[in-house]
């Protein structure tokens, strides 16, 4: 299977469409601190094409569980 092709960099829209979910489900994950890879820029969001190349090869399968069992720890505490 060949790379996408992505711009150096991604507004909201864009990375939802690349990653097919909704743009509400992004902010919803950022929020919760479960959303993998980062935005480098907030207000509005951006993200660096090659980071979301590296989510693609699955380069953040680590990072993503660490932040959902951090999330959980979270929301048993409150």
């Amino acid at each position: 299977m060949t790379e996408p092709v992505l711009p150096d960099v991604m507004n909201k829209e864009e990375v939802a469409a690349f990653m097919r979910c909704s743009p509400k489900s992004i902010l919803n994950r950022l929020a919760r601190g479960t959303f993998m890879p980062l935005p480098f820029a907030e207000r509005p969001y951006r993200w660096r094409g090659t980071d979301l190349l590296r989510w693609w090869r699955g380069e953040f399968r680590d990072a993503e569980e660490k932040l959902r069992s951090r999330a959980r720890r979270l929301r048993a505490v409150s």
